[in-house]
């Protein structure tokens, strides 16, 4: 679908065992799980939601599973026109087109 989708809690029985993935430029960098995430999902949540609202749709961004650009060999980095895609099996994707303005 295009544009936003809710996902409801019991449409994701278990959200520390979703694929996670990052392609960049149509190159997939990072293929994970959010089973190898430092912290729970729901730890993130509780600790975001003492201090702000979080409503449905509210994008959370963690960081990186491993092989974050600068540690890689060669090294991997953004550049104008790049298009990054994040996804999360089961909610869905967002794709960001980058633009480099000097």
């Amino acid at each position: 679908p295009v544009g936003p989708v809710a996902v409801t809690a019991d449409e994701i029985p278990d959200p520390q065992d979703l694929r996670i993935w990052t392609v960049l430029d149509g190159h997939t960098l990072q293929d994970a799980s959010t089973s190898q995430m430092v912290r729970p999902v729901s730890t993130l949540i509780a600790h975001l939601s003492a201090s702000v609202t979080l409503l449905p749709g509210t994008l959370i961004s963690t960081g990186s599973p491993g092989g974050a650009g600068y540690s890689r060999d060669p090294q991997v980095f953004l550049r104008d026109r790049s298009t990054v895609t994040v996804g999360v099996e089961g909610i869905g994707e967002l794709k960001t087109h980058c633009r480099i303005i000097d």
